[in-house]
């Protein structure tokens, strides 16, 4: 019983790993598109980050050909995630994870 329930368990573990998801807030601080994790919860709460036109909460999962919105005061930037890493990437390869696809800056008024 003790084997079938480990090996069920692996075969979990592999099918997951396959998929790769990361949650939202996390991705926008590994991806280095927001500073910090709270600031990217308080975004998504607020409702300033859009994941393939829909508000997204914290939790939602990102995967690659995903398409993230982030509205902040003074800009909109719109990107696509290419890559969902396994393990936080080194400051010189976060950008690699995304390509901005728009860029606009909010007229103050």
């Amino acid at each position: 019983m003790a084997n079938q329930h480990a090996r069920r368990r692996c075969c979990h573990i592999g099918i997951r790993s396959n998929r790769n998801p990361l949650r939202i807030d996390v991705f926008l601080k590994v991806s280095r598109l927001v500073p910090r994790r709270p600031l990217a919860q308080k975004l998504c709460e607020s409702g300033a980050i859009m994941l393939n036109g829909v508000a997204a909460k914290s939790a939602r999962e990102v995967h690659p050909g995903d398409e993230i919105t982030i509205r902040s005061r003074e800009r909109v930037i719109t990107a696509r995630v290419i890559e969902v890493p396994s393990k936080p990437p080194s400051k010189a390869l976060a950008s690699t994870l995304y390509v901005i696809l728009d860029e606009r800056a909010i007229p103050l008024t």
